[in-house]
């Protein structure tokens, strides 16, 4: 027999649970349910007006990759002659080029999310400057109904541990008195645990849960 113990993390899908409640956690092995606990879901959250807003996130199947992006005029402000300049504060961590892309719409928060309408491709419209821990973008004037989203990769050169923290800064300024700085990013997390063998051990030497596959949905974390 095979007993011991493992850990995971999970996030609550509010489209799915959308008051606040405390939901039950059930795990299902070979067909028999156990009870895991509970989780408290505390809501969804209210919108958060800001000019400039960063979020960081992992990648759900590669450790070594992380996803941002940048959220500019969620406020509903005129913006003029705007830039962006963006760090990476984590060593080891450097931008994808071409993961770079550029988008322009309109804010709208809905359903716990804000979702960027009608929305356009501007990255041949827009300058990058990249250098291997930060770039800079001269972007378009911006309306008080108008709002930019940009996304990109990140490759990291080594396998993080759980738990691990990477960061980043982003800084807005514009031509007309805006000037704005975010410091996000995320914390890795992967589930794991250690078995214990009773009765008869295996003849090789087997690594904490050998063949088990913990499955989870990428993790987002935005300071605001």
């Amino acid at each position: 027999d095979v007993t011991g113990k493992l850990y995971f993390y999970v996030r609550m899908d509010h489209l799915v649970v959308t008051e606040e409640k405390d939901v039950p956690i059930d795990l299902t092995v070979h067909g028999k349910v156990i009870p895991a606990g509970t989780i408290h879901f505390e809501g969804i959250s209210q919108p958060w007006y800001s000019d400039l807003s960063k979020v960081g996130w992992q990648d759900s199947k590669d450790p070594k990759v992380g996803h941002y992006y940048i959220a500019l005029n969620r406020s509903g402000r005129s913006m003029e002659g705007v830039r962006v300049v963006d760090l990476m504060l984590s060593p080891g961590v450097t931008y994808r080029p071409e993961s770079f892309r550029v988008y322009k719409g309109n804010w709208d928060f809905r359903d716990g999310d804000w979702i960027l309408d009608n929305s356009v491709n501007i990255t041949n419209q827009v300058t990058i400057s990249h250098t291997g821990t930060g770039f800079e973008a001269q972007l378009p004037n911006l309306s008080p109904t108008e709002g930019i989203l940009i996304f990109y990769t990140v490759d990291i050169s080594y396998l993080p541990t759980s738990g691990e923290r990477f960061v980043n800064q982003a800084s807005l300024t514009t031509t007309n008195g805006i000037s704005r700085t975010d410091e996000s990013g995320y914390t890795f997390y992967r589930g794991g645990g250690v078995p214990d063998f009773k009765g008869k051990f295996p003849e090789k030497p087997m690594s904490p849960l050998q063949q088990t596959v913990f499955c989870q949905p990428p993790l987002y974390r935005e300071n605001a």
